[in-house]
């Protein structure tokens, strides 16, 4: 497919980054000028070169970026950057220089204020966007960062290394989580996806690899192409990733299944921006071209189709428009496949293979639908044998057939199965109800061809053997002896076959539904009332107890919250994983975050006394540990970096000492001592210690070693 610009912009620079501020458009090119756009004409109105005293940056560098009124820009072969305000022209905002190496990564986080940085020195850094205060450090020593990305919540960071590896980080809690994978070159593109319960990652050879970060690891890897990712763009509703490449081709992603749906031919090579954006896609490219395509072009016709069920008039106006993948209105397309493969099945079942594939024929560019149908056509022979099942009556080997391949499930012939013993059934219950001594006979031959099916044996043996059980059950339900009912149930395992028992059942589960409903809501009392309604019932025995033992440890937890006994409520949250699920854990969490920014405030100022202060009523919980030793860490190097700034009457030696028996010897205070010309100090300190001496040594309330005056 061939993609044609509805409008072409010569920018003389490679556009790295499109910043959408509330009163500007702002496109920043690689040799550092800010072009400025206006989205309804699509023209540039003016532009503006911040610097001209350093060299361009490479016209596929990932480190000039923006969000919101911010514009992170890093310096070509310097190791520090700068953060701009586009409120007001372009003012700095702040200067970050705790890298010990050129700048090559940056992505923010909207919601949390964040910026991270990672850099050719393998470090990753966290600041805030307000100030450029550092807030934790993650290192990964002489390994370049190749990219980063925030979740949506701001919680996750993922970043990937030129070692090929790819290392998760919590906000919350500050530990590091390595994710594996075997690449074969680093990943240079990122994107969270599902809910930021995945993480989907692209590397320098094409291949890609879609983690589960809940732990379970690697979902999905797979080769998509040979190209070198250049630039990424996310759809609207996140489902889709637009991948372009150096080379001429703009590619298609499903990240939730890790497939490629489609590809763009461009007409040009090396493209360095991809941004969505409205009704429009810009498409910069390494020689300064800027070109925009418009993405909703036929959509009303699309959608049009897709009303009327014309799958084949929509396929033939995505070939024309075939941005309409990565548009929302593929949801309405998704669903169509679902209504066209069941058809298909229909079809084939009927010997009618090419209506069958008439039917799915505009869903095949998607490589999984065609992986699917595939499939279905292997299995199609089963249809036929199936159909001879059902004519001989054997009807044993047609169940056996659709307990083994699903697909037979979805056939109508499989529904009138099941109808026609439901109605066999029925009758037999009321020949058992109305005479079963005189009508055993009959009731055997009625049911004789289910006899031998293993899901209905127990059914057919009951009513025919158990016909007592089945009557004594009838008289149960009659006196709403439920319990009574259920019991025997167990007893007498057919009973549970029945339609009387599947009727009621949903009906009993209902309550336990509602009871998980309350609990959700936090009404842990009402909970509790519809859990016990139900626990004496044998099949809801077992799990209701459960429940109930649940919600009396989520009741005593929010007694805990609710008096501000913070600690023996973290610690309940340790030994039972399911109360971070609850409002109150989120109640209890928030109020740590909020002391944990003040906390980090203080620590800006080198105040360690008044962080310690602030998360005094944390320090006994395991869970917070790291956390809570990373702010004080920062407390301690604003600490020493004031003090050798005033020069105070400290002993540096002991000071830094100190502090590397206690978080080793870090990027953050190596910088520290070059900058203030006592890194001599640091090839003679040579204690043994690691990143989480504090454990052994302890927090001071400062880590200056101050001299007597």
């Amino acid at each position: 497919m061939l993609s044609t610009p509805i409008k072409t912009l010569h920018l003389g620079s490679a556009p790295l980054a499109m910043i959408e501020t509330t009163s500007h458009l702002i496109i920043a090119s690689n040799d550092y000028t800010f072009f400025f756009f206006d989205p309804k004409s699509l023209t540039l109105t003016r532009s503006h070169r911040i610097t001209s005293s350093f060299e361009s940056l490479s016209p596929y560098h990932k480190g000039l970026q923006g969000s919101g009124e911010l514009i992170h820009v890093p310096f070509s072969q310097k190791n520090l950057s700068t953060l701009l305000s586009s409120k007001k022209g372009l003012n700095k905002e702040a200067t970050l220089n705790w890298h010990g190496d050129q700048v090559d990564a940056c992505a923010f986080s909207r919601e949390r204020m964040l910026v991270a940085t990672g850099g050719a020195d393998g470090q990753v850094f966290v600041h805030t966007v307000n100030g450029g205060q550092l807030i934790p450090s993650f290192g990964r020593a002489d390994q370049r960062v190749c990219a980063l990305t925030f979740d949506r919540q701001g919680r996750y960071l993922a970043a990937a290394f030129d070692d090929k590896s790819l290392v998760l980080f919590d906000l919350d809690l500050n530990p590091r989580l390595p994710l594996e994978a075997d690449l074969k070159a680093p990943i240079e593109a990122l994107h969270f996806t599902d809910h930021s319960s995945r993480l989907f990652g692209l590397s320098r050879l094409g291949e890609s690899v879609l983690y589960s970060i809940d732990g379970s690891g690697i979902h999905a890897q797979e080769k998509l192409f040979s190209d070198r990712p250049s630039a990424v763009a996310a759809s609207q509703n996140n489902s889709y990733l637009l991948v372009a490449t150096r080379q001429s081709r703009l590619y298609f992603l499903r990240p939730s299944d890790n497939a490629l749906i489609g590809e763009v031919h461009l007409q040009k090579e090396g493209v360095s921006l991809l941004k969505l954006m409205g009704d429009h896609l810009f498409i910069g490219y390494a020689d300064g071209v800027l070109e925009i395509m418009a993405i909703t072009r036929e959509l009303e016709a699309f959608k049009l189709a897709l009303e009327f069920r014309n799958a084949e008039e929509a396929r033939r106006i995505m070939l024309r428009q075939p941005f309409l993948m990565i548009h929302p209105a593929m949801e309405r397309f998704e669903q169509a496949w679902e209504r066209a493969f069941e058809e298909a099945t229909n079809h084939l079942a009927n010997h009618n293979q090419k209506r069958a594939e008439e039917t799915v024929a505009p869903f095949l560019f998607d490589p999984t639908k065609k992986a699917q149908y595939r499939t279905l056509q292997e299995k199609r022979f089963l249809f036929g044998r199936f159909a001879d099942a059902l004519a001989r009556r054997d009807y044993a080997t047609a169940y056996y057939m659709a307990e083994k391949n699903p697909v037979i499930r979805q056939l109508k012939s499989y529904n009138d199965l099941e109808n026609h013993w439901l109605k066999v059934c029925g009758k037999a219950r009321k020949l058992i109800e109305q005479d079963a001594t005189g009508n055993r006979r009959h009731v055997a031959h009625m049911l004789a061809p289910f006899k031998e099916i293993p899901a209905k044996h127990a059914i057919v043996e009951g009513l025919i053997r158990n016909y007592k059980a089945y009557l004594e059950a009838k008289k149960m339900l009659a006196r709403n002896n439920f319990e009574g009912f259920f019991d025997l149930a167990e007893t007498h395992r057919f009973l549970k076959a029945l339609d009387i028992y599947t009727r009621l059942y949903p009906l009993l589960e209902r309550v336990l539904e509602r009871a998980r409903e309350l609990e959700l809501q936090g009404a842990y009392p009402e909970a509790l009332d519809r859990v016990f309604q139900i626990h004496t019932l044998a099949p809801f025995r077992e799990e209701a107890d459960k429940m109930a033992q649940r919600l009396q440890k989520k009741q005593a937890f929010k007694a805990l919250v609710d008096r501000n006994c913070y600690t023996d409520a973290f610690k309940m949250v340790t030994e039972f994983e399911y109360l971070q699920e609850t409002a109150e854990f989120e109640v209890l969490n928030r109020a740590f975050q909020n002391r944990a920014e003040e906390a980090l405030l203080a620590a800006f100022e080198g105040k360690a006394q008044r962080v310690l202060d602030l998360l005094e009523p944390w320090l006994g919980v395991d869970y917070l540990q790291y956390k809570i030793a990373s702010t004080v860490r920062i407390s301690y190097l604003y600490e020493i970096k004031h003090a050798l700034s005033k020069q105070e009457p400290i002993c540096v030696e002991t000071t830094i000492h100190s502090y590397i028996t206690r978080f080793c010897k870090d990027a953050e205070i190596t910088r520290i001592c070059r900058d203030h010309k006592v890194d001599h100090l640091l090839e003679q300190l040579s204690p043994e210690s690691h990143e989480d001496g504090y454990l052994q040594h302890g927090l001071p309330d400062s880590i200056l070693a101050r001299r007597a005056s």
